[in-house]
């Protein structure tokens, strides 16, 4: 982390002792990673004596948007990343209410899921997609919860039919259709995400598309 904060102070052409404040992230997050951060930060602002604040990592995942842009209110908010699929609506400043989120995996899930039963490397996201860029969606997998009206969403289904389809072929088959199986995955992904979204729209007035989170 040392050197993560090194590159950041670099880039920004500051020093620590320029810096007004510290955040760091108390949550929700693997207990792990929090605690690096935590340690880190409590250090820093003990030794430069800044003042030190904790922040919930979901509004800072939507307030990342704001480093290039302007929010707008009322916003529609899509966070995607290895632990969340949520669909939120942002009224105002820390103004949010999801009125969408998963019923059981979170899209990174599924992708760092099927990376793994492909054979590709973790985290699984950015390997699909590069393969993907190179394929078609030709197996058209199933499209999920999308026959209900709500802004939910549920891939268990859909990361099982794929763990199985791959499961079911020959090494021979999934080595030459890798690239159609990582497109025709992420096509579905996409068209539901594209789907739901389109569904709060139409019911919400917003002022304010923001994709944000891991897998964004």
């Amino acid at each position: 982390i040392t050197l993560i904060l090194k590159e950041a102070l670099d880039k920004s052409k500051l020093k620590i002792q320029e810096i007004d404040l510290i955040a760091v992230t108390q949550g929700p997050g693997l207990i792990s990673s929090l605690f690096v951060g935590i340690n880190a930060a409590n250090t820093l602002a003990y030794i430069y004596q800044k003042p030190l604040i904790g922040v919930n990592h979901l509004i800072g995942h939507i307030y990342s948007a704001q480093i290039e842009n302007d929010l707008k209110f009322p916003s529609l908010v899509l966070l995607i990343s290895g632990g969340h699929t949520e669909l939120i609506y942002m009224s105002n400043h820390f103004n949010l209410k999801t009125i969408g989120s998963t019923l059981d995996d979170a899209v990174g899930e599924v992708y760092d899921k099927i990376a793994r039963n492909l054979n590709l490397s973790y985290p699984g996201g950015p390997i699909i997609e590069k393969t993907a860029k190179k394929g078609e969606d030709i197996f058209h997998f199933t499209r999920p919860y999308l026959k209900n009206k709500n802004l939910n969403f549920s891939f268990s289904g859909l990361k099982s039919q794929i763990i199985n389809f791959i499961s079911q072929k020959p090494q021979d088959f999934i080595s030459k259709n890798i690239n159609n199986i990582c497109a025709s995955f992420q096509e579905s992904i996409s068209d539901v995400l594209i789907e739901k979204i389109k569904r709060a729209i139409a019911k919400f007035y917003i002022k304010q598309l923001i994709i944000v989170g891991g897998v964004a």
